[in-house]
């Protein structure tokens, strides 16, 4: 089998796309800006909530992050009915909801279930004694610093018992001053009047980063459909190259207007698949991963659970991609017949009327037509089926992370709560419309594939040869004779001249 056999056609377009890659470094760049800038516009959608809901202040909300990561701990977060209850003293301590293996907590000897009331920093440092004041002391204190943390915990008589233990804090994480930069201009302030200014600061990062992505996202259609005119372009231009050394036999016996229709309507649409290739498939997987690694942040768990039926979209994409290739193949070859027969009808028209023919020609006509209206219906129903079972699909799926996520929140499992809940589903319904785009791509490419395949059988066809021992006309004197002619039309299987 030869090299370029065991390439599909739609692969050997790409070679004419390869010359133009700083082209595709850049658009790459693109490609993944936008990836990270709708990841993080999605990300701060979290602190909006927290804000609007009151769950939690951001400062309390950064800090918690940040010791999340520092310590290899996180705290859980009282509800606003614990703060209602005038008897509840969720104010005065930290609970440990989880500590992570091997971090800095476990070898500190902290344990899960834990409370912190009380952190002083050594020698001589300021007391916190507020969870909010715990906080920010374990997020902004300075790597090395020694301290003393007060610990409490629940005996088995529900009398509690009261341990100290002195530690040396770890470094920051390398996004700590980062987190803390935007938050830095509100105040620490716990009242409702702070609830306009924190809502302010997130909207205005949600507008810059807004425009950043819009801005990449124009770069990279344009790129996009920048390289597929060029590669376009030398496609035609090698194709139509080819075709002028092709022997004249080939267009006898198929005409002129198959050939035509392959260097104008087939290489437009092998075009477009290159197209769509380097936009929507190239950026709807990456914002699609980027929501997907967001969610995993706030909870692998379910997303991995999400994720589970992605065997079987796959499978489904595979299939439909498969029977979309081979509609979009038969409908190429209509289109060139019904171009043939336009082309034939129209240039012999006097000789149809002379023999009363015109009826012969529109039945025939007829004919092709109805075949190429019956290859675009199949190509239109498996189109429109796609995107209704993706999206079945993705109910079911999204269907069981709502009921566990939900029942997780009321039980505040895995330190679940119900903004980082609603956000968890919004990146997961992001990733799934993404997957639903991206179906339709995959049934464009196979499209694309398929007029590939009708142009390269033109390029592939080999060219007129040429007579080794062929000598140089002496310009014509007297006369001209030609003996013992022999004629064929091509495709025929006898000669129509023969020793004239």
């Amino acid at each position: 089998m030869s090299k370029i056999e065991n390439l599909t056609a739609f692969s050997r377009v790409l070679r004419y796309v390869w010359p133009q890659w700083p082209r595709l470094i850049v658009l790459l760049f693109w490609s993944v800006l936008i990836s990270l800038m709708f990841s993080a516009t999605f990300l701060t959608v979290i602190p909006l909530l927290k804000v609007m809901m009151e769950e939690e202040g951001l400062h309390n909300w950064v800090d918690r992050k940040i010791c999340n990561g520092r310590y290899g701990m996180d705290f859980s977060v009282p509800s606003r009915s614990d703060f209602e209850d005038e008897q509840s003293d969720v104010t005065r301590y930290l609970q440990i909801n989880s500590i992570k293996k091997d971090k800095w907590a476990q070898q500190a000897g902290l344990r899960n279930g834990e409370q912190i009331v009380a952190i002083v920093s050594e020698p001589g440092g300021a007391k916190a004694e507020t969870m909010s004041q715990m906080l920010e002391l374990l997020a902004t204190e300075e790597p090395g610093a020694a301290a003393v943390l007060t610990l409490r915990h629940f005996g088995a008589d529900g009398q509690p018992v009261v341990r100290t233990v002195s530690v040396s804090l770890p470094a920051d994480p390398f996004y700590a001053d980062l987190a803390q930069w935007p938050v830095g201009f509100i105040p620490r302030d716990s009242g409702k009047n702070v609830i306009l200014p924190a809502m302010t600061v997130v909207i205005v990062g949600l507008i810059v980063m807004t425009i950043l992505r819009c801005m990449a996202r124009f770069n990279q259609a344009y790129l996009a459909e920048k390289i597929t005119s060029i590669a376009n372009a030398q496609l035609r231009e090698e194709v139509f190259r080819h075709v002028m050394y092709m022997p004249v036999g080939f267009f006898s016996s198929r005409g002129t207007s198959d050939t035509t229709s392959r260097i104008l309507g087939d290489v437009t649409m092998s075009g477009r698949g290159i197209k769509i290739l380097f936009g929507k498939t190239l950026r709807e997987p990456m914002i699609g991963i980027g929501a997907l690694i967001s969610a995993f942040f706030i909870s692998w768990k379910l997303t991995l659970i999400f994720m589970g039926s992605a065997p079987l979209v796959i499978g489904l994409i595979a299939i439909l991609g498969k029977k979309m290739k081979k509609a979009t193949k038969k409908s190429l070859v209509s289109s060139s017949l019904m171009l043939g027969r336009i082309q034939q009808a129209i240039g012999a028209l006097r000789v149809i009327k002379v023999y009363n023919r015109q009826q012969w020609e529109i039945a025939e006509y007829e004919k092709t037509n109805r075949s190429l209206l019956k290859n675009h219906l199949k190509m239109s129903k498996i189109d429109a089926m796609t995107s209704p079972m993706m999206d079945a699909l993705g109910m079911i799926t999204g269907g069981a992370v709502i009921l566990l996520g939900a029942y997780w929140v009321m039980k505040q499992y895995d330190g679940m709560q119900a903004s980082s809940f609603f956000t968890l589903l919004a990146g997961l319904g992001i990733a799934a419309e993404s997957v639903r785009k991206i179906s339709d791509v995959w049934n464009t490419v196979q499209q694309a594939n398929a007029a590939a395949e009708r142009v390269f059988a033109v390029i592939d066809e080999p060219r007129e040869k040429e007579t080794p021992d062929a000598f140089v006309i002496k310009p014509l004197a007297k006369q001209i004779e030609f003996r013992s002619i022999v004629f064929t039309y091509p495709g025929a299987a006898a000669s129509a001249l023969k020793g004239i």
